[in-house]
């Protein structure tokens, strides 16, 4: 049953919902004006998916015991700032998405209960992680980016790295991450994006020898990376746009061969690249626009054979282009040298 989106939906009623019962899907995302939700939801015996995000006007999520036996995905976003102490008997829950519960103060004592959660998004007016999230022992995702007052993370977040941990995203006043970060074996994906205090990446970084996607972009304080990053030998994606405290890339960048995009757009605190750069023989993308201060690009440049997208518009000391691979001589059309004004 789908009726998102509903701005006029007040209420369910009992009798209704209570013959629903091969209902699987229940999604009221966007029912702003929904006051309850009334206990025979929660008695559903096929229900395994409810949406609530968005459901601002609910007066509260009080249930009886017993309730959603085969709920797996739950996603709500309310202004409470507690969640409801039922949530953490919930026996086959594996997602949760609370990102939209900004007021969301803290956690149920017994959260670290629900041992089947693999994905968990969190939102709220954390400071720091809670620590039972660092017992969740089958989480896949985590994601914190909603978490605006985020300022640490505990040196328990490795023992996640027990688990099996494969996306992680970070948000919030975050200056440093913790050395543990370097546990979580298993991660894929790690983004940082818009951690605008973030000033750096702990050497730690190297033992993630799983990791395919870094996410730096809009991290305006990051003011280097550390040497060891070439050792990220499964890397295919590094995204450093808008890191405007940038000043240099270090020489290891170019041990990175499985490395297909890299992203320094609005890097404008970037003068040159690594002269070896011609070694990332799989790079397919390379975006330099609005790279201000940097007025040459390496000799090795014509090396890069699977290059299919360049951009450099906006790179105003730009003063030449080296020689280019040569399927992409003439493929740069006005547009990717706009605001190249010095060549």
């Amino acid at each position: 049953l789908d009726v998102r989106g509903d701005a006029k939906l007040t209420d369910l009623p009992e009798l209704l919902v209570g013959t629903l019962t091969s209902l699987t899907v229940l999604a009221l995302g966007g029912c702003s004006e929904l006051l309850v939700v009334p206990d025979a939801v929660g008695r559903l015996p096929s229900l395994t998916a409810l949406d609530l995000r968005g459901c601002y006007s609910l007066q509260h999520l009080h249930m009886p015991d017993g309730v959603f036996k085969s709920l797996k995905i739950f996603a709500v976003g309310v202004r409470h700032a507690a969640l409801p102490s039922w949530l953490t008997a919930l026996p086959a829950l594996e997602n949760l998405d609370i990102e939209g519960c900004y007021l969301l103060e803290g956690l149920p004592d017994a959260f670290s209960s629900l041992q089947g959660l693999t994905t968990l998004r969190l939102g709220g007016k954390f400071e720091s992680l809670p620590v039972p999230i660092c017992s969740l022992r089958r989480l896949i995702e985590l994601s914190l980016a909603k978490c605006a007052a985020l300022s640490s993370l505990p040196e328990s977040i490795g023992n996640l790295a027990e688990g099996r941990l494969q996306r992680l995203t970070l948000g919030g006043r975050l200056v440093a991450l913790p050395d543990s970060i370097g546990n979580l074996g298993s991660l894929k994906a790690l983004s940082a994006v818009d951690c605008a205090l973030l000033t750096g990446l702990p050497v730690s970084i190297k033992h993630l020898r799983q990791l395919e996607e870094l996410d730096m972009g809009g991290c305006a304080k990051l003011s280097s990376l550390p040497e060891c990053i070439g050792e990220l030998s499964t890397l295919k994606t590094l995204d450093l746009r808008g890191c405007q405290a940038l000043r240099r890339l270090p020489q290891s960048i170019v041990q990175l061969e499985k490395l297909t995009r890299l992203d320094l757009g609005g890097c404008t605190g970037l003068s040159s690249l690594p002269e070896r750069l011609g070694a990332l023989t799989r790079l397919k993308e390379l975006d330099l626009s609005n790279c201000d201060r940097v007025h040459w690009l390496p000799d090795s440049f014509h090396q890069l054979s699977q290059l299919g997208a360049l951009k450099v518009s906006g790179c105003s000391s730009l003063e030449e282009l080296p020689q280019l691979p040569d399927h992409l001589v003439g493929t740069l059309d006005r547009s990717a040298l706009e605001g190249c004004d010095s060549l």
